[in-house]
C-alpha cells in the first residue's frame, strides 16, 4: 500500500526521473476506523498511511535513504544514479553520446566463480577492511571503513569485503566496562553491502543481528524479490536500465580467532586504517605522544588514589572562525575572525611511508554558532563547514607551507605510516604547529595505501 500511494501521487504531480516521498504510517489503534472508510486510498484495518513531505532531490550522503533502499533491491551507488542520469538523458537527444559513454564504463556484478579466482591465482586480489571496534573513534573508523570499501570496489582486480569488528556480546555501549577482556572474545561480521550503509556502529550491527533472525530475513527476501520484478517490468525495456550489481546475501558471524583464520586460508590483504603497533601505542597515550614530539610540559606524580601521573598541555587559546550570511568589506569571504590570538585549529592528513610522510592541505572548520565544535560537526558528513586550504585572510601561503612541513615532522617522528589524521594548532603568523591529537582512524583513504600495504607486506 506504502509502494503504491508513492506511486500514484509520483504520478499525479507529474514528477521525473526520481525523488523522496516522506510519511507516516498510523496503526489503527491510533485511529478509529469506520467501515466506510475502510476501502478509501491509504486505509486498511492495519493502519492509515499519511503522506506529508516530497522532495524532489533525495540526500546524496552515502548512507543516505536513496542508497540504503536502492542497495537493498540490487542497485550500488554508480548504478542507481547511472540508472536515474541515464533515463532523464532520454528527455534530451543532444545526451545520447554522454549517456552511451556512461554505459560503457557500467560493471556487471562478479560472479561467485569469478570472486573466487583469487585462490586459484587468476589476478584478483582478496581485501578485508576492518573498521568498527570500541573506543569512542568507531564512528570516524565506519565512515573511513566505508569509504575505503566503496574506492577499492572500483578496481576490477579486487575482492573487497567490509567487516565490522564487535564485541562478543554485541553491546557497543558498554564498551567503557571490559576494556580487559580477552582480544579473543571479541566478533567480525562480514557484511553485505546494504548495511554498511549506516551512520553508526550501532546500527549497523543492529541490522546485522536483526537479518540473521529466520522470520525477518524470509520476509525480506521475499519483499525484495517482489519489488525487483515489479521493476524489471517497469524498466526492462528501457535502455537505461543495465541491471542489478548486488547479490542478496546475509551477514556472516565469526569469532576473532575463526576470522584471523579465514584471512589467512584466502590470502587476504587486510585493511586496518593507519600505522602500525608501535606508532599506534604511541598515538593513544597522550603522555608517550607529548615526550615524543619533545612537547611534554611536567608530569606531577600523585600519592593517591590513582592516577600516578597527570600531563599538563598548554592550553592555546584560537579565536573562533563564523560564517556569516551579511558580507561586508571587513569580511567579503562572508567568514567572521577576529585574530587576537593568531592561533587556529587544523586538522591535516599524512600519507606516504614510515619516515617519508607527506603533509596534505590543511582544513579549519567553521562554525555556524555556538563556542565549541562537536565531533559531529568536524567530521560527520553534512553537518560542519570545512575549508581546505584555510583562506589567505586567515594564515598566508608562507605560514602555511611551513605548517605543512612541521605536520611532516611530527609525523615521522611518531613513526605514522600508510595515512593518517593529525589534530593541532596553528600559528597563521609563523606557521609553528602544536600537535593536539593523532588519531587512528582518519576519515578517507584511496587505493594508494593498498599498494603501499602490499608493498610493505613483500619487504
Amino acid at each position: 500500500m506504502i509502494r503504491e500511494g508513492a506511486s500514484l501521487l509520483f504520478k499525479r504531480f507529474g514528477l521525473r526521473d526520481f525523488a523522496r516521498i516522506d510519511g507516516w504510517f498510523l496503526p489503527s489503534s491510533h485511529l478509529s476506523l469506520s467501515a466506510e472508510n475502510d476501502n478509501k486510498f491509504g486505509r486498511s484495518k492495519s493502519g492509515t498511511i499519511i503522506f506529508t513531505d516530497i522532495n524532489l532531490i533525495s540526500g546524496m550522503e552515502q548512507t543516505s535513504f536513496l542508497f540504503q533502499q536502492a542497495s537493498k533491491v540490487g542497485f550500488s551507488h554508480s548504478n542507481i544514479l547511472r540508472t536515474i542520469i541515464q533515463r532523464a538523458c532520454l528527455r534530451f537527444p543532444a545526451l545520447s553520446s554522454c549517456s552511451n559513454a556512461s554505459n560503457a564504463l557500467h560493471r556487471q556484478p562478479k560472479s561467485p566463480e569469478e570472486t573466487g579466482a583469487f585462490s586459484e591465482g587468476k589476478g584478483i586480489r582478496k581485501v578485508f577492511v576492518m573498521f568498527g571496534g570500541e573506543t569512542s573513534e568507531r564512528q570516524v573508523s565506519l565512515m573511513s571503513g566505508t569509504n575505503v570499501w566503496l574506492n577499492l570496489q572500483a578496481f576490477d582486480d579486487l575482492d573487497v569485503t567490509p567487516c565490522m569488528l564487535a564485541p562478543a556480546n554485541e553491546h557497543l555501549s558498554d564498551v567503557n566496562k571490559h576494556k580487559e577482556c580477552d582480544v579473543f572474545s571479541k566478533t567480525v561480521w562480514t557484511l553485505p553491502y546494504s548495511l554498511v550503509l549506516r551512520h553508526t556502529t550501532e546500527e549497523v550491527l543492529d541490522a546485522c543481528v536483526k537479518a540473521m533472525e529466520p522470520d525477518r530475513a524470509a520476509l525480506t527476501t521475499h519483499l525484495r524479490n517482489q519489488v525487483i520484478m515489479d521493476i524489471m517490468e517497469g524498466l526492462s525495456k528501457q535502455s537505461s536500465f543495465k541491471g542489478f550489481d548486488i547479490a542478496d546475501v546475509h551477514p556472516t558471524k565469526y569469532s576473532l580467532e575463526q576470522w584471523i583464520k579465514l584471512a589467512k586460508e584466502v590470502e587476504a590483504t587486510v585493511f586496518i586504517a593507519g600505522p602500525g603497533v608501535i606508532a599506534s601505542k604511541t598515538c593513544m597515550d597522550k603522555v608517550a605522544t607529548s615526550l615524543a614530539v619533545g612537547n611534554a610540559h611536567g608530569v606531577i606524580e600523585m600519592p593517591n588514589p590513582p592516577p600516578e601521573q597527570l600531563l599538563f598541555e598548554p592550553f592555546i587559546e584560537t579565536d573562533p572562525i563564523i560564517f556569516s550570511s551579511k558580507c561586508t568589506k571587513a569580511n567579503s569571504n562572508g567568514l567572521l575572525w577576529e585574530g587576537r590570538s593568531r592561533w587556529v585549529e587544523i586538522t591535516v592528513g599524512v600519507v606516504g611511508k614510515r619516515g617519508e610522510m607527506h603533509s596534505l592541505s590543511p582544513s579549519v572548520t567553521v562554525k555556524e554558532s555556538g563556542d565549541i565544535l562537536s565531533l559531529e560537526e568536524k567530521f560527520q558528513g553534512g553537518t560542519g563547514i570545512n575549508l581546505t586550504p584555510p583562506p589567505s585572510s586567515i594564515i598566508s601561503e608562507e605560514a602555511l607551507e611551513k605548517c605543512k612541513r612541521c605536520i611532516e615532522i611530527i609525523a615521522n617522528t611518531l613513526g605514522l605510516e600508510g595515512f593518517s589524521r593529525i589534530d593541532a594548532f596553528v600559528n597563521v603568523d609563523s606557521g609553528e604547529a602544536l600537535v593536539e591529537e593523532p588519531p587512528m582512524y582518519p576519515q578517507h583513504f584511496f587505493r594508494t595505501l593498498l599498494d603501499l600495504a602490499s608493498e610493505r607486506s613483500s619487504n
